[in-house]
């Protein structure tokens, strides 16, 4: 297994969703694989992909965003969320959140879909 630990104060990536995803909408609703185990550990999180066999160390960020995407949700309602759980400006939070997201899907562990196929 492979362990990946994302920094406590930041998700800066440089990974890219695909070229098909350029067209994200804010209808775009991102979603947990079925595929994952998961578990809280003191306020932070542990998901095993059981797709790839890695497992993946969450902060309390980290763990909020994946709550919030157990079911499709667009970009707008995880920020809205964030936003109102810790103190962070709008322009990081889209920031952020963008980047975890799209570590999460360069991952395996997360499906962005159009809300017209949910």
């Amino acid at each position: 297994m492979h362990d990946t630990q994302y920094p406590e104060d930041s998700f800066e990536g440089k990974m890219k969703f695909p070229s098909y995803a350029k067209n994200l909408t804010t209808s775009s609703l991102f979603v947990a694989i079925k595929e994952h185990l998961y578990s809280d550990l003191n306020g932070e999180a542990v998901i095993l992909s059981t797709k790839n066999g890695k497992y993946y160390g969450l902060n309390q960020v980290g763990r909020s965003i994946w709550k919030a995407i157990k079911n499709p949700t667009n970009l707008e309602e995880i920020q809205t969320r964030v936003m109102d759980e810790y103190e962070v400006d709008n322009e990081t939070c889209n920031r952020e959140v963008s980047s975890f997201l799209k570590t999460m899907w360069s991952e395996g562990l997360i499906e962005v879909l159009d809300e017209k196929t949910v």
